[in-house]
């Protein structure tokens, strides 16, 4: 093949869209998007950025999408505060007995105050 000919064919090669591998959702994420709509706590074991486990119990909020990756919005209950939690961070998610009922609605609202306070700093 003559060189310029091999050029032009590595040029649009290499342009080419490919994209990311396909998303599996993990195990625990129709159990925890149950739990948000049931309003029913969860206890997780959940991995931090550096690889530690800890164990969370949480009231589940919602499930969003952002910068990529699903999350789920938690009153996390070890840090008394809001948390986002990456659902691929999960390892377990055991149900807990009982409802958190009616609380989702003002823990949700509380969350989201938070968020635009944050955001307006």
């Amino acid at each position: 093949m003559p060189g310029d000919r091999e050029d032009h064919l590595f040029h649009a090669v290499s342009k080419v869209y490919r994209p990311d591998a396909r998303y599996t959702p993990p195990p625990s994420l129709g159990a925890i998007r149950r739990a948000c709509w049931r309003e029913e706590a969860f206890t997780i074991d959940y991995t931090d950025e550096h690889g530690s486990v800890t164990q969370r119990s949480i009231p589940p909020l919602a499930i969003v999408y952002t910068e990529g990756r699903l999350v789920v919005l938690a009153w996390c209950r070890l840090c008394a505060a809001s948390r986002m939690f990456r659902i691929d961070r999960i390892v377990e998610a055991r149900r807990q007995s009982g409802s958190f009922r009616p609380g989702r609605a003002s823990l949700l609202r509380a969350y989201l105050e938070a968020l635009e306070i944050a955001d307006a700093a």
